[in-house]
């Protein structure tokens, strides 16, 4: 530059400048340039070099473009009062921009319209106006376009009109932008995909077709930048078909080969339409594999739940040598979640760690986190949780979450108060959470303290989520009252707020209430979904209603809900089962096409109850062979109905199905089944094996096989096992006591059974209930104990028949006529059915 100054090569001076300008020259001599100019005071004439380069106006411009400085306010000004000052102002302009510095630029722009006689260059208005697209500031972007407006720019400058359409577009106001695109009397590709690239970005989708349809018709030829935004549409709205035909086209014009971006997109547009064999086609034609194109394929085969191959890229990614991103760890994560593998989540947040993506992506972490809880690791998730540097409100969410559905609500309002510690702010779904966590655990005075701190926010009254999950709450933990204030404070109810309180009655034995909240529904014009019939149906079982639940089996009938919701199906069948309709439950269920085991399991139990256990044991085969898997409630059943017809090989059956699934150890009810079925078929030292091998036991599992040993007549090892169940720490509870008086009963151990009897209140705080007074009479009497007998009788409310019959038996045995006559008229009175049949008689 010195050089063109001392020879007078003005125009060769000049086009250097413009080089600088337009980014030709390496930014590493900008800056030495500009530390050049700032060293050299701008006053001093002596320096011969910057003196001569100030004499060019071209070249003030590039200084106060390159000073574009708040600091170098006093050499800008020096400029502006030496040149025109027209180009110095664009030229200060254009140079807070490219240093970043917005306000200042706009601070300036609106300096530079206080003079009249300057006015801003097209290059000035496109910068200002895509500085308002990355700032989203609408206002001054909506001033700029009234400006170009007022110039008359608008018209003949295509670049101009794409930058405005594309401000509109991009802050999301497409109305706007389409008004300008209308308007622009030469349409460009560039400017029609910046309307359609606003239209995919804000999820306008149909719009953006239609939008590509139009620029279609306008004859402009669409380039990438087209395709990828119209594919993206295709994905928005499942448009598969659609996407094929611009996968044609795409392919017709060569774009496959030299764009590895589009390629990318075509693939998650298929992935995400479901079509995933069309994805990996296109996958494996893509010249260049990368990160982007294999996470389209993991997102779309774990959104289809294909989870298996959704893994099976990520271990491709490997072995092709592509280098996984964060958001490739993240749907790998989610992918785990859904199958709970925790062997392959635990080496994917290592293989994480080891690349240093979790110190750096927070989503990463939470991920993590989520994976974690979902596999049942509710610890490992909090270390993971503790060991993040910056944890924000989702990361707490998630492992709140967590906590909810293992019920650890306790942990979960921990962690509510450890981020009010950190001044983290929880948001609206962190008190959802939270308010789960304490209804699954049933925490209703931790609820009520969320209930107050939601209440003081003022966060009620903006959230019916949250309005119905406080519902919930208190309608989970049998505070009808207070869930119903809840109801009638909230502003707006929907479906979920209705349904809340209707199973909140039913659960609690408020049936009628809930009946009535079903009727109020209907009045307010809210239509019932089938979780509302449902709740309905079990709130009619629980009160024998079944004239009430036919008619809303009618309704369901009319809403043709019953073939494939088992939900509303095992709901119906439970109904008529408690009403003693077990043809009608049979019926109903014959009719449900799509049988689950929730539905199973219903039938199953209506049977049971019914005391009909070979038709339960024939409805089991056939559950099986159908292919529907059994839980615990199913294996239960089964057990106790093996109990009463004594079907041995079946209990052993079931037996080892329980094994086989490892469900000893999770579920004790399971468990305490096996004991009791082997008791109560006399296997005894099968019981006695299965009740040594739990790793923790109750008073139900001892009762199982006290019971079983009582039955057979082995006092002796009936007080061993009370003894051993006692020396565990568990008390006994009245069922405990009564196989303990039958074993003295059949031992006649008149001594012993009356000392446990008579202490049953001071040792262990059971009142005597009829039947430990029905088994100390028979003891008495078996021992010919019959003045104490006949006290005992005597002291009774109301004497009952098997008393009388233990007295009666004794006189039998022991050749008391007198008291055995006399035994005999209280039986007839105390036996209304038998007195019913000596009446006839």
């Amino acid at each position: 530059m010195k050089g063109w100054i001392t020879c007078g090569k003005r125009s060769h001076l000049e086009r250097t400048i413009r080089c600088i300008e337009d980014g030709s020259v390496p930014s590493s001599a900008v800056d030495e340039l500009r530390s050049i100019f700032l060293q050299c005071p701008i006053k001093r004439e002596a320096n011969y070099d910057l003196s001569r380069l100030e004499s060019y106006e071209t070249f003030g411009g590039l200084l106060v473009s390159l000073l574009a400085e708040p600091e170098n306010r006093s050499h800008i000004q020096h400029f502006l009062n030496k040149f025109q000052r027209e180009r110095l102002w664009n030229a200060l302009i254009l140079g807070y921009i490219r240093n970043r510095k917005s306000n200042h630029a706009f601070h300036a722009y609106e300096r530079m319209q206080e003079d009249p006689s300057v006015q801003p260059s097209d290059r000035t208005l496109v910068a200002l106006l895509k500085t308002c697209t990355n700032m989203k500031d609408l206002v001054r972007g909506s001033m700029l376009h009234a400006t170009i407006s007022e110039l008359g720019l608008l018209e003949g400058n295509v670049f101009i009109g794409a930058t405005l359409v594309d401000m509109y577009a991009k802050c999301g106001c497409l109305f706007e932008a389409q008004e300008v695109l209308d308007r622009l009397s030469t349409r460009d590709v560039v400017s029609w995909n910046a309307l359609l690239s606003g239209y995919t970005e804000h999820a306008h989708y149909e719009d953006a077709l239609l939008c590509f349809e139009k620029l279609q018709l306008e004859g402009i030829f669409p380039n990438a930048v087209t395709y990828v935004s119209v594919l993206k549409a295709c994905a928005g709205t499942q448009a598969g078909e659609k996407g094929c035909e611009i996968h044609a086209e795409v392919a017709r014009n060569g774009l496959l080969g030299e764009n590895v971006f589009v390629g990318n997109v075509l693939v998650d547009m298929y992935a995400r339409c479901g079509l995933l064999i069309k994805a990996q086609e296109v996958y494996e034609r893509l010249p260049i594999k990368d990160a982007v194109s294999c996470n389209a394929m993991i997102m779309g085969y774990m959104d289809h739940g294909d989870v298996s191959d959704a893994l099976r890229y990520l271990n491709l990614m490997e072995v092709e040598g592509i280098t996984p991103t964060s958001i490739t760890y993240i749907c790998s994560l989610k992918a785990i979640s859904k199958t709970k593998d925790e062997l392959s989540g635990i080496k994917v947040h290592l293989e994480a760690t080891k690349k240093g993506f979790l110190e750096r992506d927070i989503n990463l972490s939470n991920a993590v986190i989520d994976m974690y809880a979902k596999c049942a690791m509710i610890s490992e998730a909090q270390k993971v949780l503790e060991t993040i540097p910056c944890r924000d409100v989702v990361s707490y969410n998630t492992i709140i979450t967590g906590y909810g559905e293992s019920e650890h609500g306790e942990e979960a309002i921990a962690c509510l108060q450890q981020m009010q510690v950190e001044r983290i702010i929880p948001d609206t779904v962190t008190y959802i959470c939270c308010l789960k966590a304490c209804s699954s655990s049933r925490l209703i005075e931790e609820g009520q303290e969320v209930h107050a701190e939601i209440t003081k926010k003022g966060l009620l009254q903006g959230d019916l989520a949250l309005g119905n999950s406080l519902i919930d709450i208190y309608s989970k933990c049998g505070k009808c009252i207070e869930a119903h204030y809840v109801f009638e404070t909230l502003p707006e109810r929907d479906i979920v707020s209705w349904n809340t309180i209707i199973a909140g009655y039913a659960e609690f034995g408020f049936s009628e209430k809930g009946l009535e909240c079903y009727e109020e529904m209907e009045l307010h014009g809210v239509t019932p979904d089938g979780v509302t019939l449902a709740t309905v149906i079990k709130a009619c079982a629980s009160i024998k209603a079944l004239e009430y639940g036919q008619d809303i089996h009618g309704e369901i009938l009319r809403k043709n809900l019953l073939k494939e919701d088992p939900f509303i199906g095992s709901s119906l069948v439970d109904m008529y089962i408690k009403c003693d309709e077990l043809s009608m439950a049979q019926e109903v269920f014959d009719r449900v096409l799509i049988r689950d085991t929730v539905l199973w399991n219903a039938l199953l139990a209506g049977y049971a109850e019914h005391e009909r256990n070979h038709e339960v044991l024939n409805s089991f085969e056939r559950m099986q062979s159908q292919g529907v898997a059994s839980d615990t409630a199913t294996l239960t059943c089964i057990l106790k109905a093996c109990c009463h017809v004594g079907a041995i090989d079946k209990g052993h059956e079931i037996h080892s199905e329980i094994c086989e699934k490892g469900l000893e150890d999770g579920s004790l009810a399971i468990s305490n089944a096996v004991v009791d079925m082997y008791a109560k078929c006399g296997l005894l030292e099968d019981a006695q094996k299965v009740l040594n091998k739990l790793k923790a036991q109750d008073v139900v599992s001892w009762n199982a096989i006290i019971v079983g040993y009582s039955q057979l007549g082995d006092s002796q090892m009936v007080f061993s096992s009370l003894n051993k169940m006692m020396g565990d720490g568990i008390r006994p509870d009245a069922v405990t006591l009564t196989s303990v008086l039958k074993a003295c009963c059949h031992a006649a151990l008149f001594d012993r059974g009356t000392a446990i009897y008579d202490n049953m209140l001071d040792d262990y705080g059971i009142v005597p209930t009829t039947e430990h007074q029905n088994c100390i009479i028979d003891l008495q009497c078996r021992t010919g104990h019959f003045k104490a007998a006949i006290n005992m009788v005597q002291k009774m409310h109301c004497p009952s028949s098997v008393a009388w019959s233990s007295i009666l038996n004794a006189c039998n045995k022991w050749g008391n006529v007198e008291l055995g006559h006399q035994a005999f008229d209280n039986l007839l009175w105390s036996d209304a059915e038998m007195l019913d049949v000596m009446e006839a008689v």
